[in-house]
């Protein structure tokens, strides 16, 4: 048992064959299902045309039929206000149809903040794990997602006891 799958037990005992969903919307979505703390797929989705795309992100979602839904969460940080100027801001547009989706389903969604999923869920620790995906830069984000969520987040929840 490695570092990541004794912690999830940890914090997750009653979690079992629990289904996570973790998306990294974008023009190309990160996306990779967790089963307990097993990835079953980890993978890269061409997401440019809203709103065709988001349909297949629709689809894709009760496909896997989630318990919960982990969703990278978009912020314009000062230092990037001009370079915002005037953009089609395709990502918040995206993530804001996943919410809605989500809520419409009563699928429990968790956003993360890009920083929080790359604080600890390293380059070097998804390599040690056996989730890194070399050239998926952006499957290998909703892995991170993943993997935080299972290890760090609230650990009663959505289970109630």
């Amino acid at each position: 048992m490695n570092l990541f799958q004794s912690q999830v037990q940890k914090n997750r005992p009653l979690w079992g064959d629990r289904v996570v969903l973790s998306l990294d919307p974008g023009e190309t979505t990160g996306a990779c299902k967790f089963v307990g703390n097993d990835p079953a797929w980890i993978e890269q989705i061409p997401t440019g045309l809203i709103p065709q795309m988001a349909v297949s992100l629709c689809d894709l979602i009760l496909a896997n039929k989630p318990d919960v839904l982990v969703v990278e969460d978009y912020r314009v940080y000062k230092w990037k206000t001009d370079s915002h100027a005037w953009a089609g801001l395709h990502t918040p547009r995206l993530i804001g149809m996943i919410e809605f989706f989500a809520f419409t389903q009563g699928i429990p969604l968790v956003k993360q903040s890009a920083q929080v999923g790359k604080g600890f869920c390293t380059d070097e620790r998804l390599k040690e794990w056996g989730f890194y995906k070399p050239g998926k830069r952006h499957a290998v984000d909703a892995v991170r997602h993943a993997c935080q969520f299972l290890m760090f987040g609230d650990a009663t929840w959505p289970i109630k006891a």
